[in-house]
């Protein structure tokens, strides 16, 4: 194994720790002088040596560096630079492996160990964002609680301090140590319940007086852990509760009243305690003399619950509907009724709608909206409303639950006529026919008067609701051709050519280019979305009358939004090509000035320059030659070779020797540069028959990007993989949802009619977006669908909208006609 100039710290601190043991080694292989780089990778290297006696020497020395007192500096030292520069999960299963199968092994320092590997570098808790970098603390606590009730006393005493080894939990390393000793601990089930209630409710014989933040923080732990023992609920969730509300805990809230939206691990220690935790927390909100922040966390465990606390919707109603409580307090009941989801939560949620307060209305609306079908029968009365406001938040609100609300076409036909209220009828029609089989012919020719009306207001009110039927709208063609040409402010016009680009993209011409300019142009970033993906829709001859336009703008780049120029730019590729000098002198911008521009300056430079694939290339070859991992997300001035080629697409058929190289290297930190390369092997779509049986082997893999590249790369082949539909069927049990739900999307694009059984269970999946995909899947079979309809019809009840609309469209497209939804007779 060659010494590299990365991994020269943690042999630095491997040496510092071997010397710190060399009195234990106590054999006659022992080194006699001090030990130097060469012999340390001798050690690295025999613990996954075939050799059973140079494998079980590696292990005590790796285990009495851990476990030994004298090289904890060191050891902290090395297993942090294990988190920053090492496959984490590799390093993990070493240390695990040097454990063996002895309890006397294992000791405090050693789980603190585990808890530092397992940090990964990303966020901790029971949030999922970056859950890419997170190692699988589930994995090490399933290994620690292993070796049985002995382990006991030193989790517990890490879970006392909150995960510190002193008292300090100012260091947030500690707090990945303290999550796993409590999963460690819930996994011990029964034994681990009077310690922990011990930590719980303060009743210790610490020697060591706890300063205030590990105290409050191992009880949170000991909470979490107990949650998760279904033999501690009757002992332990009144104290669990009654933890909530402890006024001194204040500062494990911080900003409470600010940052009240998230559920954290404390509150979470209450999911799937049932009728009892719901009951403790209940009683404790009702109490006169709770302040606001220990409302707001009873609160927030009652979220963290969802549907599990529909008994408490009286409780918490009465909190949303008292007006002595604080603003803040109130906000926080109306979220909680919101996720708590069920048809006991609508009427006070519309009560919440109709409340004098801005933000109460504007919660009451976000957690209703989220709601969709089961909601639709409590909006409907307020179209008959006197009130122009509780009108307009219907109307809006219809069509936000777009598809699911087809059956009150009729009731906003006739706001059409209502001066007061039409406008905003006519966008709610829009955004719910935007998901519709077939539009009604009756409502098109509607949008169209609106579009030649003599007033700009209602035209611009047509054109935008023509925009969003996109293709559906090819008859209204002529009449925003005419708009685009010669009508009313430059404004109109101009949102009447993006139309077009949705609508009819065949009608537009060079004369209407300076108007995409104009729109990216503007500050708001989702109009700069609008117009890329506007232009996304023009005939590539068209694109290129872009260049000049934009060549220049990059001339101006510090008034200019940059990124989204150089994007459009990548976008046109090698027809781009006059821009190069321009863009060009954007890369060799100094890397503290120029910051992401510069990077995406190289992204269009290998986009467009006629020779981008081979510069890629070189930049890939380079680092396979260092053994080095060039970075697989944007750093200043650099950009990632192989996202470029997985973006140039066919014209890059010349990378497929370098890419496949890629998939041979050893070392790939998390899968991330190898599941990049099977995407772009697949966007390519060259050399199927050698390919696509090499992708088929990576969905074995272990890193689940690995298997995500893969994923996609089948996608883009289509049928072409049609024999990797098997086992794509296999991989809808994987651990990820996203990987499950481009599984399902693999299907679609390769032959979902082959697989009907696997898309029907993945309608059941516990992830809302599998469920989603698998909805938009079958029902791009059709009538062929028919076997699923059952499902579908159950999925119109989902808990989540974006569910309950592709099951609404797929049921049309299996049909022929829109499914009637629960309930909709009494809409009349």
């Amino acid at each position: 194994m060659r010494a590299t100039r990365t991994s020269r710290p943690f042999i630095g601190a491997l040496l510092i720790a071997l010397c710190a043991i060399h009195a234990v080694a106590g054999d006659d292989d022992k080194p006699k002088a001090p030990l130097d780089e060469q012999r340390i990778e001798e050690w690295i290297a025999q613990l996954g040596s075939n050799d059973a006696q140079k494998a079980k020497r590696a292990h005590e020395v790796i285990v009495t560096l851990i476990t030994d007192p004298k090289s904890d500096l060191a050891a902290r030292d090395a297993d942090a630079h294990i988190s920053r520069d090492y496959d984490l999960r590799n390093a993990m299963e070493k240390f695990l492996g040097a454990l063996g199968d002895a309890p006397d092994a294992v000791s405090k320092r050693m789980v603190f160990v585990l808890g530092d590997i397992a940090k990964g570098g990303g966020y901790l808790g029971d949030t999922k964002f970056y859950s890419s970098q997170v190692m699988e603390r589930d994995k090490i606590a399933e290994r620690i609680a292993s070796f049985g009730p002995s382990m006991i006393p030193p989790l517990v005493e890490i879970v006392r301090f909150g995960g510190g080894n002193d008292g300090d939990i100012s260091d947030y390393r500690n707090e990945s140590v303290g999550y796993v000793a409590a999963l460690a601990l819930a996994r011990l089930g029964a034994d681990s319940i009077e310690p922990l209630l011990g930590v719980l409710t303060r009743k210790t014989t610490a020697s060591l007086e706890l300063r205030g933040g590990a105290r409050f923080e191992g009880q949170t732990l000991a909470a979490f852990a107990l949650g998760r023992i279904p033999a501690a609920h009757d002992r332990a969730i009144h104290h669990m509760a009654d933890f909530l509300c402890i006024r001194e805990a204040r500062h494990l809230r911080g900003a409470a009243m600010s940052a009240w939206r998230w559920p954290t691990r404390r509150h979470h220690a209450f999911k799937g305690t049932g009728e009892k935790g719901v009951r403790a927390l209940a009683e404790r909100l009702g109490n006169d003399v709770l302040d606001p922040f220990a409302r707001i966390e009873l609160l927030l465990a009652l979220r963290a619950m969802g549907q599990e606390a529909e008994a408490a919707v009286p409780a918490i109603r009465a909190i949303a509907d008292d007006a002595t409580m604080s603003e803040t307090v109130r906000q926080v009941a109306t979220r909680t009724l919101g996720q708590i989801r069920t048809s006991a939560t609508i009427a006070p949620l519309m009560a919440a709608l109709l409340d004098e307060d801005n933000k109460a209305r504007w919660d009451a609306q976000w957690e209703l909206e989220k709601m969709g079908a089961p909601a639709i029968a409590a909006m409907l009365p307020l179209l008959d409303t006197k009130e122009r406001g509780h009108r307009i938040t219907a109307i809006r609100m219809l069509g936000e639950f777009g598809a699911v609300a087809h059956g009150t076409t009729p009731r906003l036909m006739k706001l059409l006529d209502d001066e007061d209220v039409r406008g905003f009828a006519l966008m709610a029609l829009a955004r719910i026919h935007s998901w519709s089989v077939k539009v009604p012919d009756a409502l098109i020719e509607r949008m169209v008067a609106f579009a030649k009306d003599k007033d700009e207001t209602p035209r611009s009110w047509g054109v935008a609701a023509l925009s969003e039927l996109a293709s559906a709208a090819k008859p209204a063609a002529d009449v925003l051709r005419d708009i685009a040409s010669n009508d009313g402010s430059a404004q109109l016009r101009r949102a009447a050519v993006l139309a077009l680009a949705k609508v009819a993209p065949d009608r537009l011409t060079e004369v209407d280019i300076p108007h995409f300019i104009d729109e990216i142009r503007e500050d708001m970033a989702w109009r700069r979305t609008r117009a890329k993906q506007a232009i996304e829709n023009l005939e590539p001859a068209l694109r290129v009358h872009l260049v000049p336009h934009l060549e220049k703008a990059l001339s101006v780049w510090r008034t200019l939004p940059l990124g989204d120029v150089l994007e459009v730019l990548g976008m046109i590729g090698p027809a781009a090509v006059d821009a190069v000098p321009a863009i060009e002198r954007l890369a060799n911008q100094p890397p503290r000035s120029s910051g992401l521009s510069r990077s995406r300056a190289i992204m269009a430079l290998w986009r467009v320059r006629p020779d981008g694939v081979q510069r890629a290339m070189r930049v890939i070859d380079a680092s396979l030659d260092k053994g080095r991992a060039f970075d697989t997300t944007l750093r200043l001035g650099t950009a990632d070779p192989l996202k470029a080629l997985v973006e140039i697409g066919p014209r890059a058929r010349a990378a497929v020797p370098v890419l496949l190289r890629v998939l041979e290297q050893e070392g790939d930190r998390f899968g991330l540069r190898k599941g990049t390369a099977a995407e772009a092997l697949g966007a390519i779509g060259a050399e199927p028959d050698r390919v696509v049986p090499l992708l088929v082997s990576l969905l074995n893999e272990r890193e689940k990007w690995i298997r995500h590249g893969a994923i996609k790369g089948l996608t883009s082949f289509g049928p072409k993989a049609r024999e990797a539909l098997p086992h794509l069927v296999r991989v809808l049990d994987d651990p990820d949802e996203y990987v499950r739900a481009d599984t399902v999307l693999a299907m679609r694009k390769i032959g979902a009619e082959t697989v009907m059984d696997a898309l029907l269970g993945a309608l059941e999946d516990e992830a809302a977006f599998v469920r989603r995909r698998a909805a938009y899947a079958l029902g791009q079979l059709g009538s062929k669908a028919s076997s699923a309809v059952s499902v579908l019809e159950a999925l119109l009840s989902d808990r989540e909208l974006a569910v309950q609309r592709e099951a609404f469209v797929a049921l049309w497209s299996i049909r022929g006609a829109p499914p009637r939804l629960p309930g909709q007779d009494a809409w009349k």
